[in-house]
């Protein structure tokens, strides 16, 4: 069975994909320093296709939306 590694986003007090990142990256967040779905889609960091490491996003990813 696959499961999806998440991160918790107190914002909206939901867990979230890590590999989705912020849900609202344009708002204000109190948590946002905090916030470790933040941290890996500033890095660039996100898990691997097997979810088993943290390995960085290529620089010829698409990361926008």
């Amino acid at each position: 069975m696959d499961t999806e590694q998440n991160g918790f986003c107190q914002k909206d007090n939901k867990a979230v994909p890590l590999t989705k990142g912020c849900l609202q990256p344009s708002s204000y967040c109190p948590h946002r320093s905090a916030c470790m779905l933040d941290f890996f889609e500033k890095n660039g960091s996100f898990f691997d296709e097997n979810e088993t490491e943290i390995v960085k996003r290529s620089n010829n990813e698409d990361t926008a939306d």
